[in-house]
């Protein structure tokens, strides 16, 4: 059987700023935590307007369970395996998967993550600063290009599928009416790298 064809993930290839400097190869054996966001189900329903929603007295509302924010808007299991199945023989891990936050978080060594997404996993220097990114693309199998919307934790910038992309710095966002009061806190500095000073904030979509 043929070797599956490679596809760089849509938006996942970013240049480097002009006052980025590369100054070496993360070392092999450095942990990375990465948080990888699915596409919606195939027959997730269509999320309701919020406008609408917004506009209903209080007492008027309802709010969705976790039980069917994961039915009617999640991700598929079947999509989750895939890409576990994929990650699995490089020695990653899928430390947790939720399909109605359409998350998985994998964790494993700079490596491993260089070998399964095809790409060289980076130090830059900026400003006094340094940060680990990558050079040129995340190439993933064709059948889970359409899987992955997002991969976020092996640069300072996510790697986005999404047509809405990130624009500029992390910004705030609010959950629609029917998802609940919660507002999402601001994401945590990038742990992982405290040993070489890392000061650029993790955007995650």
């Amino acid at each position: 059987m043929s070797e599956q064809p490679f596809v760089i993930l849509n938006g996942s290839h970013h240049a480097a700023h002009p006052s980025c400097i590369a100054v070496g190869l993360v070392p092999a054996d450095q942990h990375y935590q990465v948080n990888i966001l699915l596409r919606r189900r195939s027959d997730a329903k269509p999320f309701p307007d919020p406008h609408v929603i917004g506009a209903l007295p209080l007492s008027a509302r309802t709010y969705l369970t976790i039980e069917e924010l994961e039915k009617d808007y999640g991700a598929s299991e079947a999509d989750a395996d895939a890409i576990a199945a994929y990650l699995t023989p490089f020695g990653l891990v899928a430390d947790s998967v939720d399909l109605g936050k359409r998350a998985m978080i994998v964790s494993g060594l700079a490596i491993q993550f260089a070998a399964a997404f095809r790409t060289t996993l980076m130090i830059f220097s900026q400003s006094g600063s340094l940060h680990r990114g990558y050079s040129g693309g995340l190439q993933v199998p064709e059948d889970l290009a359409a899987r992955i919307i997002a991969v976020t934790g092996l640069c300072p910038l996510p790697a986005t599928n999404s047509p809405m992309g990130v624009r500029g710095r992390w910004r705030r966002q609010t959950l629609p009416p029917q998802f609940g009061r919660r507002r999402m806190s601001r994401p945590a500095r990038l742990t992982q790298c405290t040993p070489l000073g890392v000061t650029c904030p993790d955007i995650r979509t």
